[in-house]
């Protein structure tokens, strides 16, 4: 049992080192360091963890656009969060896997992700993700030139922001309105 806890607690620091990284967009060393957690946790941690140490790596295979790998690892990501029942964590994976269908040019697929994260948020009314996520749709409908559906998201996303009290969603909320109502 001390062995277990401590391979655990290895691979928990070598995550959280990957996170520090991570923000530091040091990407190189945060997927290095979350590869080495994903080692430990696949003999010793719980799904939960594995779960997690996936959905890392799928995020720095973003940040270093290869939404390709990202996508694979958001899939393994979202059955385990389906077998664990993690609710959250399938709208998570489903905001992200929009994310990288945006990317690489498949709006088609962003939108149908973007919309589940979306329907996720609104069944349990969270403000800061429902303003997160109306942005994203209204970015996503602006490059498929749906003016008016992305000027509905823009503002959607304003509202959510000022009810979730957050500066910096306002900010990204009055941007793309900004944007919409340029070209509208």
């Amino acid at each position: 049992a001390k062995q277990l806890n401590n391979a655990l607690k290895q691979a928990n620091l070598l995550s959280n080192i990957g996170l520090s990284y991570f923000d530091m967009y040091n990407m190189e060393l945060a997927l290095e360091h979350y590869q080495k957690a994903k080692t430990i946790y696949e003999t010793n941690g719980n799904a939960q963890d594995k779960a997690d140490i996936l959905h890392n790596i799928a995020g720095v295979y973003i940040k270093l656009s290869r939404y390709d790998s990202a996508l694979e690892f958001y899939r393994e990501v979202l059955e385990v969060f389906q077998q664990l029942d993690d609710k959250d964590g399938i709208a998570q994976v489903y905001g992200n896997m929009g994310v990288a269908y945006v990317e690489s040019g498949r709006y088609q697929l962003a939108l149908h992700y973007y919309q589940l994260a979306l329907r996720y948020y609104q069944s349990i009314n969270d403000a800061y993700q429902l303003s997160t996520r109306h942005k994203n749709l209204a970015n996503l409908n602006l490059k498929l030139n749906k003016i008016d559906t992305a000027y509905y998201h823009a503002l959607a996303a304003k509202e959510f922001a000022v009810k979730a009290d957050n500066k910096t969603l306002l900010l990204t909320a009055l941007h793309v309105l900004a944007k919409v109502q340029l070209v509208k």
